[in-house]
């Protein structure tokens, strides 16, 4: 029993650290003052919100087997929630950061499909540089 203790703790470790590290890229990436939402699992909720109109439920995953349809559906649930655009930031050890994201969200149009199918998997950077131009626009209208 106390390795699975030791074992979970060591995983949450890990998701709180991956969590910090994408927040403070996105921070450094994009000028804007984000924070890890603490107490966030417990409600079902989102790591981050970014401010953009609609704001943007951030769910971040530091790990190594990838589950990218059961991360998108706890975003987009995360998100229905907030009234906000759900986006999942993850990555596995030794690789960059990648973004999923609704397809309709980078082209600004209706997209067909739902679900997973309906996203686009883009670099951190370029997640980064969408938002500038998304808070930029709001802030010049």
């Amino acid at each position: 029993m106390g390795k699975l203790r030791t074992a979970g703790r060591s995983c949450r470790a890990k998701g709180i650290r991956g969590e910090l590290e994408a927040i403070k890229i996105l921070q450094e990436l994009t000028g804007l003052d984000l924070a890890r939402r603490y107490g966030q699992s417990a409600n079902s909720g989102h790591d981050c919100t970014i401010p953009t109109r609609p704001v943007i439920c951030l769910e971040v995953k530091r790990q190594e087997e990838l589950n990218l349809a059961a991360w998108w559906t706890q975003a987009t649930a995360s998100a229905v929630k907030a009234g906000g655009i759900p986006a999942v930031v993850y990555r596995r050890s030794r690789q960059p950061w990648r973004c999923i994201v609704p397809i309709s969200w980078l082209t600004g149009e209706q997209w067909p499909g739902e679900g997973l199918a309906a996203t686009a998997v883009i670099s951190l950077e370029a997640f980064a540089h969408k938002i500038t131009k998304e808070v930029t626009s709001h802030e010049v209208n």
